[in-house]
């Protein structure tokens, strides 16, 4: 019994390890599955205070390889540029922002909770990926990423559906309905899922009868009739 629970504990070492040579800060990680280009890790080593704890008070913003403000003020310098590959690139890096610390979370679900470290970090990323999107749009609008990879036709809309800001909820939704005409990677599923999380946000009733909190039975039959009309509209049953 002792052996088995040596070589489990000498296992997730080594595992631990080949992760934190990966994070490194001046590592590179692909990102896209039709892209062959490398994103910058923009992102400290994410496992840094796991193994010292009593750092944490002393690191600051210099520690990282990129400031939030850094990484606004480039991204939509790049997205002004005008050029589709530099568009693509900074919407695969805005993907990476969203994912790189919640991938890193279910790791370690007894040390960070809601208010760990991980999570303060993917929170600080949103803010940044939304301000980002909102200059995005400003300036060209709703990109069309029909021809770009995965993770770029992915990335706006996995930074509005973890956004719990109403402000930048109430700016992206006149954007959603072009939005999804577009972007054929986003199912009417995705879209649906979507909208109803930022009438949630925002207080209103749900459009499509999506998420875990509908009941159909909170809602009178005109208005689930309503429902199943918008539903049929987009494609779904």
């Amino acid at each position: 019994m002792l052996f088995k629970s040596t070589i489990v504990m000498v296992s997730r070492l080594i595992f631990f390890v080949l992760i934190i040579g990966i994070q490194n800060c001046d590592d590179k990680k692909p990102m896209g599955a039709k892209s062959d280009r490398i994103l910058p890790d923009t992102s400290y080593n994410p496992f840094y205070e796991l193994w010292n704890p009593s750092s944490l008070s002393e690191r600051n913003d210099d520690d990282h390889c990129d400031s939030t403000e850094e990484i606004v003020t480039q991204a939509v310098q790049n997205i002004s540029s005008g050029t589709v590959s530099m568009l693509e690139l900074e919407l695969e890096k805005l993907l990476y922002r969203d994912q790189v610390y919640r991938d890193s979370i279910h790791l370690f679900p007894a040390y960070e909770r809601v208010g760990g470290q991980f999570w303060k970090k993917a929170r600080e990323y949103d803010k940044a990926n939304q301000r980002i999107v909102l200059a995005m749009f400003e300036k060209i609008g709703w990109p069309d990423t029909r021809k770009m990879s995965e993770a770029a036709a992915m990335s706006i809309w996995m930074t509005i559906i973890h956004s719990q800001n109403t402000n930048f909820n109430k700016n992206v939704l006149p954007y959603l309905e072009l939005a999804f005409r577009r972007d054929t990677i986003i199912t009417a599923q995705v879209y649906a899922t979507t909208i109803d999380r930022i009438y949630d946000v925002l207080g209103k009733k749900t459009l499509y009868g999506t998420g875990i909190y509908f009941k159909e039975q909170d809602y009178s039959k005109s208005y689930i009739d309503t429902i199943r009309m918008r539903k049929s509209a987009i494609g779904l049953n």
